[in-house]
């Protein structure tokens, strides 16, 4: 792109400065958004999902983040390569902790990375459905796996599933300490759940386990534990199912992907030579026509000196 050419690249990158900095903002302004609009529905509804508007929006925060990732991830693979989107998922990571850290370090409060857990969650998950070669998934799971590639499945994978257990675990806390009832959930054994109670929850409820140890009681413990849940089934199942078809579908599509890069190589060759014997004419044809204006200008001097001679001559 000219954007690239002009401005400084990152070394292995393929991305400049400035075009990083442009889909970090990308990812920031979707969450402005989302929290927004989630604000404005949780101050509606607060009361009726029993906890206070700021979790209420914490709560809205989780679908409307996704859905307008939705948009801004195609946007992205359409625009820039597979390696700078990579670069860009891991910037975004960096500046997500970034952000974290001041509260963390004045006030010990971790709220923040953990909710933040779930918005990039939902940006790898999607970036898996849209784009899943962005992640070194290659259409023949049979030869990624032949290469060791399974390491990489299962960090996506094991990423997807922290990020979530950790972020609802954070969003679950929230609804506790500021529901409007006495008794958002229902446990036995303890008088109180600490955050590691509540990850612990978000744990059984995202594998849709259920002991049963701890249950929902407020709406909105309710609502958010059945989102966790649909999350949970459409990662642990529809992800397992797309990979074991990958799996079993045979080594047809390796074949078939090699004649299409085979034959787009022969097509990319050919091109190029065709381009440089066009520019080898072109340069014999200028070198022709200089020689050919050299020799003119030669004759037209000779002609001219014999006529200026025969002309003195005959005085």
């Amino acid at each position: 792109m000219e954007a690239h050419e002009q401005d400084e690249v990152l070394p292995g990158m393929q991305i400049s400065f400035s075009t990083l900095a442009f889909y970090l903002l990308l990812y920031l302004v979707p969450l402005i958004v989302a929290y927004f609009f989630s604000s404005m529905i949780g101050g509606f509804t607060a009361e009726f999902l029993q906890v206070s508007k700021e979790t209420a929006a914490k709560i809205y925060m989780v679908p409307l983040s996704m859905i307008l990732f939705a948009f801004l991830i195609p946007y992205i693979r359409n625009r820039e390569s597979v390696q700078a989107i990579r670069f860009t998922i891991i910037a975004v990571l960096v500046v997500g902790v970034g952000l974290a850290i001041p509260p963390i370090v004045k006030k010990g409060d971790y709220a923040l990375l953990f909710s933040e857990c779930i918005y990039f969650g939902n940006y790898l998950l999607l970036t898996f459905i849209f784009c899943p070669e962005v992640l070194g998934i290659i259409r023949d799971v049979k030869l990624w796996f032949k290469h060791h590639g399974q390491l990489i499945l299962i960090l996506i994978y094991v990423a997807i599933g922290m990020f979530y257990i950790f972020g609802f675990g954070s969003l679950f806390s929230a609804i506790a300490q500021t529901s409007t009832i006495e008794k958002p959930y229902f446990y036995g054994g303890e008088d109180t759940l600490d955050l590691g109670g509540y990850v612990y929850y978000s744990l059984v409820t995202y594998a849709t386990v259920g002991y049963g140890d701890i249950s929902p009681h407020a709406a909105a413990a309710r609502f958010v534990a059945g989102l966790e849940a649909m999350l949970g089934l459409l990662i642990n199942v529809v992800f397992i199912a797309i990979l074991m078809t990958f799996i079993t579908s045979g080594g047809s599509g390796v074949e078939e992907a090699k004649l299409v890069d085979t034959q787009g190589q022969q097509v990319q060759e050919e091109d190029a030579k065709r381009r440089k014997g066009i520019q080898d004419y072109l340069a014999t044809m200028r070198n022709t026509q200089k020689d050919l204006n050299k020799y003119i200008e030669q004759i037209y001097t000779k002609t001219h000196q014999g006529v200026k001679e025969a002309l003195v001559g005959k005085k």
